[in-house]
């Protein structure tokens, strides 16, 4: 005997179901960051130009510092001395024994979020993209297992050792631009190839 399918419970058109509410959600948010002036077309054809700043292949480098050492100026040089045009931490182990962090709800005009830190943590996680204008994300957990984690402003010097491992896109290019909407300069990604486009992506989302 033959059972009639329901298909409305089929998995193909469950996910056609799903991926209707993701289009109409694309919509809204098409909606929201474009001028009411730009057609709909217009506008996913803009927000998925933004997106082929990529694939890329990437290129891996490790460095390990010593204790005295300061992080960001070390990975500074290296990205420098290397040439390294789309860098990106991709893991690091370590610890220091002091740190400038800006917490999450400081802004350009307000830094009373910013605390500084004097004394031996172990480096949970360094994450971040690098270039003239790094942007670090930084966790460390204190002698008692406790964490307290935020943007790197300076001053991460190593007390033991810090191994670190880099990663660079080699298709692509990492600048930065003030965006008036943050008050920050945020990281533009553009292909090394001249046929894409670049594109912002703000820090703070």
């Amino acid at each position: 005997m033959i059972v009639p399918r329901d298909v409305s419970k089929a998995p193909e058109v469950r996910f056609l179901s799903g991926m209707s509410r993701v289009s109409q959600n694309l919509d809204q948010y098409l909606g929201n960051i474009f001028d009411e002036g730009e057609g709909k077309e217009a506008s996913i054809h803009s927000i998925w130009q933004k997106y082929q700043a990529g694939p890329s292949a990437f290129s891996v480098y490790a460095l390990r510092l010593g204790p005295g050492e300061d992080i960001v100026t070390s990975l500074l040089q290296f990205v420098e001395d290397k040439k390294l045009k789309a860098p990106f931490v991709m893991t690091c182990v370590g610890s220091i024994t002091k740190a400038t962090l800006r917490l999450a709800n400081a802004t350009a005009s307000n830094t009373n979020q910013i605390i500084h830190l004097n004394e031996r943590f172990e480096i949970v996680s360094l994450v971040g993209t690098l270039n003239k204008a790094p942007h670090l994300h930084i966790c460390l957990s204190d002698k008692d297992g406790k964490t307290v984690g935020g943007h790197v402003i300076s001053d991460l010097e190593v007390f033991t050792t810090a191994e670190i491992v880099i990663g660079e896109c080699t298709g692509l290019q990492f600048t930065r631009e003030m965006d008036d909407r943050t008050g920050f300069p945020e990281l533009v990604i553009s292909s090394r190839s001249e046929k894409y486009a670049s594109w912002t992506m703000s820090p703070e989302l």
